[in-house]
């Protein structure tokens, strides 16, 4: 990967938001229940973000690459500070990111899969993605073409 760490910090959470790269949606009783092991335990892996333009205006700083669901919790936990690995990367290493993060896991919906899949395929191609993420070529291509069914449809598969 091209992707530089810069460091790891302790960083304000209000100061992180959503990166667009992402197709993780958030389930809201997933993330009460992280944020009680968060109480007991603390957040026990840091989340990855990269420093974003403060010409956007927003007020962010950075966005989460890998690990919205610990920040969100985090937040919901009363965290003030999250530790994070900064990067810094481009979009198409962003997507990268976020979805090797999310395609591995068992919550990950079909129709989040395969959005997640349509944008590496905006930056990669269906090898490269494959490469990458640890996944068949065939594989990548199902994803693919799933990602250009109607949202109906993806539901019903999901």
């Amino acid at each position: 990967m091209n992707k530089t760490e810069i460091e790891v910090l302790e960083l304000k959470c209000r100061d992180i938001t959503e990166c667009p790269l992402n197709a993780r949606i958030a389930d809201d009783d997933a993330i009460k229940d992280l944020a009680k092991s968060i109480r007991a335990n603390g957040v026990l892996n840091p989340i990855i973000v990269r420093g974003i333009d403060p010409a956007r205006g927003d007020g962010f700083s950075y966005e989460v690459l890998a690990g919205s669901r610990r920040l969100n919790a985090a937040q919901e936990a009363g965290l003030w500070t999250i530790t994070a690995r900064i990067v810094d990367c481009s979009d198409a290493e962003a997507a990268i990111i976020a979805a090797a993060e999310n395609v591995d896991r068992k919550s990950f919906t079909v129709a989040e899969e395969a959005a997640q899949f349509s944008i590496l395929a905006e930056h990669w191609t269906p090898a490269q993605i494959s490469e990458r993420i640890g996944v068949s070529d065939g594989y990548v291509q199902q994803m693919l073409a799933l990602g250009e069914l109607p949202d109906a449809t993806i539901g019903a598969i999901s």
